[in-house]
């Protein structure tokens, strides 16, 4: 596996930050995961957190497309309250399961199409 390094990235998640005009309470980028779910990144809601997982990662457009993933949660959260969007979501969670849940289907699908916009900050580095 092949990606950019934790300082890139950090970098990189701040443009991001700034263009979707979202801002975390803190990111949280390992190189090495202890997370059993082997997630690539997560957005905690109560702590306004993003986390990336560097190891987890395929490569780095899987990455960018992850923290893509993990703003639109962000946007999300933003637009809907931060109530709203708790109730909304553990409301699709317990109907829908993590699978179809409508917000990680819209934020995988925002992800993807999202990252063509930025692949040139992942490029040629």
């Amino acid at each position: 596996m092949n990606v950019l390094e934790k300082e890139e990235w950090i970098d990189i998640s701040k443009k991001l930050f700034n263009h979707y005009k979202v801002h975390p309470n803190k990111l949280i980028i390992k190189n090495k995961s202890n997370d059993k779910n082997h997630n690539k990144a997560y957005y905690d809601l109560y702590n306004r957190t993003i986390n990336l997982n560097l190891s987890e990662a395929d490569n780095n457009k899987d990455l960018l497309i992850s923290i893509l993933h993990e703003i639109h949660h962000m946007i999300d959260e933003k637009n809907l309250g931060h109530d709203t969007y708790d109730i909304m979501y553990q409301n699709e969670m317990g109907t829908s399961g993590y699978k179809k849940n409508k917000f990680e289907l819209n934020a995988e699908k925002f992800g993807v199409m999202e990252a063509n916009k930025w692949i040139h900050l992942i490029q040629n580095k």
